[in-house]
């Protein structure tokens, strides 16, 4: 294909870019302006749905100098042949780093249920999520491609020192002090020394690729099926796969279905061939990605400023939910903080 050039607004998107996108289509023709879709769901990026002729197809604008980066192009150009879970089709992926900005040009999903971030999942819908995830590990454990890949993000390179929890821990507990729970608390109190015990525990975890922002935001349901479709690549990364399960677990499913979610992804992954991960060491895993995802979740949001009110319901909902998952946990397995070294 010839160069395409990348939009800058949808102004850019007219019928000489769109044909040159799909080169050799009977029809490439737009019967409509860019209609802008998603915008209570995506910050960081602009949607627009494009109705060609025959068909339409998402156009997904963004800035490259954000923290979305251009990760979200890599992934679909090395990764969305063979996922493992399903994602929309990708007819169209650049950058222009010059600009600075990227552009995808994905399927447009019809028939489709948009996930909520701010509620949970019944216990079926969760088990079908579990396995997508499961799919999508499964598929790259130990993957030579997702281990030499230098443009994902690196959970371990990526790890903080003390000078970033002591510049944050005041606005932290100025802005949650009085909503956090006992136990976040005491993470938040001691973040430093505790999340180094979460990464040293988690150091011998296989590598995988991983989807890294598992909101239901960032999740659509086909209505025929229910199957999973996972949107919104742009914080993919290498870790432990634990770190997707736990947003799973403790923010996407019910607390009472964790046994069914748990059993459901270890079941998908070892049937997809991962045969080294056992339900004892899937529990201790589990248990530091808790750790982490409480501090990152406390101490990332802490200076988020929100520009709309559901902004806001996301963030009181994420820190409530924080203090709920660590007080279930140690129910279920008591003695959380005496096993932190």
């Amino acid at each position: 294909m010839s160069y395409v050039r990348v939009p800058t607004t949808s102004a850019d998107i007219t019928n000489a870019w769109l044909g040159r996108v799909f080169p050799g289509r009977a029809s490439t023709t737009h019967v409509a302006e860019p209609e802008r879709i998603g915008a209570e769901y995506g910050f960081a990026s602009q949607l627009y749905r494009v109705r060609l002729d025959s068909f339409s197809v998402v156009v997904k604008l963004w800035p490259t100098d954000s923290v979305a980066g251009s990760r979200e192009v890599m992934v679909f150009r090395a990764f969305a042949a063979a996922p493992g879970p399903r994602v929309p089709a990708c007819y169209h992926a650049a950058v222009d780093d010059a600009a600075q900005r990227g552009v995808l040009v994905l399927e447009d999903l019809h028939n489709v249920r948009q996930g909520d971030c701010l509620t949970r999942l019944t216990a079926p819908a969760a088990v079908l999520l579990a396995r997508s995830v499961a799919a999508l590990h499964a598929t790259w454990w130990r993957d030579p491609m997702v281990v030499s890949a230098d443009w994902l993000l690196d959970l371990e390179v990526s790890r903080r020192d003390e000078a970033w929890y002591s510049q944050r821990i005041g606005t932290v507990l100025d802005r949650f002090g009085n909503r956090l729970h006992t136990a976040t608390r005491r993470v938040v109190d001691d973040a430093p020394r505790i999340a180094g015990h979460a990464h040293a525990e988690l150091a011998a975890a296989a590598p995988t690729l991983l989807h890294r922002d598992l909101h239901l935001d960032n999740v659509v349901f086909d209505i025929s099926t229910d199957e999973p479709i996972l949107l919104d690549w742009a914080l993919a990364s290498r870790g432990p796969a634990v770190h997707d399960l736990a947003k799973v677990v403790f923010t996407v499913a019910e607390p009472a279905d964790i046994d069914l979610v748990l059993d459901a992804y270890l079941n998908e992954v070892r049937r997809r061939g991962v045969d080294e991960l056992d339900h004892a060491t899937l529990i201790h895993h589990l248990e530091q990605a808790l750790l982490l995802y409480a501090i990152n979740d406390t101490y990332g949001k802490a200076r988020w400023v929100p520009s709309t009110p559901r902004e806001q319901q996301i963030i009181d909902t994420e820190i409530s939910r924080v203090g709920l998952a660590l007080e279930m946990w140690n129910r279920l397995r008591p003695g959380l903080f005496t096993r932190i070294a």
